[in-house]
């Protein structure tokens, strides 16, 4: 795990002598840097002031981290709890669970979600935190998890793919030709319903309907 985090790091943006991606879920991430003392608590201070977010307590934002057994399964972290403890019992269990399978190629995955959502804590929201709940919410719908009918989750996934693409640019209405998405269009659009459309409705879709 040192050697792996030393090749993460940016010896440039980093003094500590460690560092870690936080994943968020847009899909993008933030290295952080860290020491063998640094809390959960003091982690998340360095990386909520790098991406203007509110602190957790405030956001209702906490840190997880996946399973080592490779189950759908995230285990939120207590803000006393050290981050090197984190990763030392992480890797731990992953030996026991798999002895020998990992070996070197698989480290600890550190995610920043939203874990409680009260009204008052949206009074001074940042445009990120509302970003990422919005990905957050939409990824429960997109797992099954939050139940809608076909005609809003379209919507929703119109929706998510403007934020996520910007808006689609249409042929002119000239080209005769061009009744029928494009190329890198229709590719966006599949991209799209891949991770924003229910699982379980593109199941029952063919890939015409799809298209």
């Amino acid at each position: 795990m040192e050697v792996l985090s030393i090749l993460l790091r940016n010896p440039y943006h980093h003094s500590l002598p460690f560092s870690i991606p936080v994943h968020f879920m847009n899909i993008t991430y933030q290295v952080v840097g860290f020491d063998g003392s640094t809390t959960v608590d003091e982690f998340l201070s360095t990386l909520t002031q790098r991406v203007g977010m509110r602190k957790p307590h405030l956001s209702g934002f906490a840190l997880f981290t996946d399973d080592p057994s490779a189950r759908d399964l995230e285990h939120c972290l207590q803000p006393s709890v050290k981050i090197c403890d984190v990763i030392s019992k992480w890797e731990q269990a992953l030996k026991e669970l798999h002895p020998g399978k990992y070996e070197g190629t698989r480290i600890v995955r550190l995610m920043y979600k939203s874990r409680l959502c009260f009204r008052a804590q949206a009074k001074g929201e940042t445009e990120r935190e509302r970003l990422l709940l919005t990905y957050q919410v939409n990824d429960e719908v997109h797992q099954g998890h939050f139940p809608v009918n076909k005609e809003l989750a379209l919507e929703v996934a119109a929706l998510m793919a403007q934020v996520e693409y910007g808006d689609l640019d249409r042929p002119a209405p000239s080209c005769a030709s061009c009744s029928s998405p494009q190329p890198k269009t229709q590719q966006i659009l599949l991209q799209a319903l891949g991770r924003f459309y229910p699982k379980h409705y593109k199941q029952d879709c063919s890939m015409d309907q799809l298209r």
